[in-house]
């Protein structure tokens, strides 16, 4: 339901009021408190919204945040109870909240994550926290707009959630100059890339825009990279020699050594698998990993993760990433090969003080070309991750069901 009624005039607002199903003494007290507002406060256009389509709305109205936002952000301070007392209300029940302006709240986004999420953010802001009910997507919402409070959204006269889906986010791996951009994040350009990321992006007017980052999976994709024409082309491979700059980049990257990348799928063509455990090897470039993991992660963005009926949620600041893309080469597995199909592919196996990674290099087609029938030589380089734990312990807050999962008592005070 939409609080989609805006008076622009006291008179506007007596009809809108008694359209509603408000009875005349309720709709007076309406008149009387849209006067106040817009007298005593002449700046704040259009204050209050009305729903004709729910029953709370014959004996409620909202009111816009902005009168209860704090002075110090640019609000004028006022409580719910402050409002009432000025305007002699005792019949119009009050709340905070914007309202549908601009046609929004009332059409069905649809059920995939970031449409909940957006819609459920616009309807907390329109129609205050009592519209949100319960549930992990609606926790979360609190805990970043009420107890976080990182972002502002309070502080805002119009605030908007929007899904990017239809928005190209492609971020491509390229070398240049000795080190890894992903999609122009890296060699000193940055690792900031919210907006690239950003599958819902909140913008107020005051607060600017916050990128939210979803994901549903366990696991995290990073990067997907096409490695077969610029990293290791398929005659290389087969004469074991990557010939290649930006193939023999990527080799030490990882540490990997030449001769047994190159068997994994040579000796699989041949059908003779091969397989073997091993750490990275002498050319080991430390550098270019931590760069290539940087400027897959990134930050600037809000990482959303709704896994098994939870949301571990978190802000992604430049330090935390600067924490999170130390790689320690004894901690680093090279798995040449493997058994089944997993014979023709490599995987390397890593923790970061906060990560958990995994790439691998390995053939990702669903047919198989002139020049490679069985679809054994490798097309890409991809890679997944997940925060070692992802609880509220490791820098997350997490939202479950109705409950507010690590949350201190003080910031459930707030929350109430």
């Amino acid at each position: 339901m939409a609080w989609d009624k805006i008076p622009k005039t006291k008179k506007g607002c007596g009809t809108i009021a008694k359209s509603c199903g408000m009875d005349d003494d309720t709709r007076a007290e309406a008149m009387t408190l849209w006067d106040h507002l817009a007298t005593t406060y002449p700046n704040e256009e259009e204050p209050l919204a009305f729903s004709a389509n729910e029953t709370a709305g014959k004996k409620k109205c909202l009111v816009k945040r902005i009168f209860s936002t704090p002075k110090t952000k640019g609000g004028y301070g006022l409580t719910e109870e402050e409002i009432k007392k000025f305007a002699g209300l005792t019949k119009l029940k009050i709340k905070m909240g914007n309202g549908s302006r601009g046609g929004r709240g009332t059409g069905n986004q649809g059920n995939k994550f970031e449409d909940e999420v957006a819609r459920d953010i616009n309807k907390w802001f329109e129609e205050g926290d009592d519209a949100l009910g319960t549930g992990a997507v609606q926790s979360m919402i609190r805990q970043i707009a009420l107890v976080q409070d990182d972002y502002g959204w309070f502080n805002n006269r119009k605030l908007k959630a929007t899904v990017m889906g239809g928005i190209d986010t492609k971020r491509p791996l390229k070398l240049k100059n000795g080190t890894w951009y992903v999609g122009g994040a890296g060699g000193g350009q940055g690792y900031d890339i919210g907006e690239k990321v950003s599958d819902v992006t909140v913008e107020g007017d005051n607060s600017g825009k916050v990128y939210l980052s979803l994901k549903t999976s366990g696991t995290t994709a990073l990067v997907n990279l096409g490695v077969r024409t610029n990293y290791f082309p398929i005659a290389d491979i087969k004469a074991g020699n990557i010939k290649l700059a930006d193939g023999q980049a990527l080799l030490n990257t990882f540490g990997l050594d030449e001769a047994k990348f190159c068997r994994v799928f040579n000796d699989f063509d041949a059908g003779t698998p091969y397989s073997e455990n091993a750490t990275p090897g002498n050319k080991f470039d430390h550098d270019m990993l931590t760069e290539l993991i940087k400027g897959s992660l990134g930050y600037g963005f809000h990482y959303v993760h709704r896994d098994k009926g939870k949301i571990l949620h978190m802000k992604m600041t430049e330090d935390f990433l600067n924490q999170s893309c130390v790689p320690n080469k004894s901690g680093i597995s090279i798995e040449y090969g493997g058994t089944g199909e997993g014979a023709k592919r490599v995987n390397i196996v890593m923790d970061t003080p906060t990560l958990h990674l995994q790439f691998n290099i390995r053939n990702t087609s669903s047919s198989g070309t002139k020049a490679d029938l069985k679809r054994i030589y490798p097309t890409h380089l991809q890679a997944g991750y997940r925060f070692k734990g992802e609880t509220k312990m490791t820098n997350f807050w997490e939202a479950k069901d109705d409950s507010f999962s690590g949350v201190s008592s003080k910031a459930l005070k707030m929350l109430n």
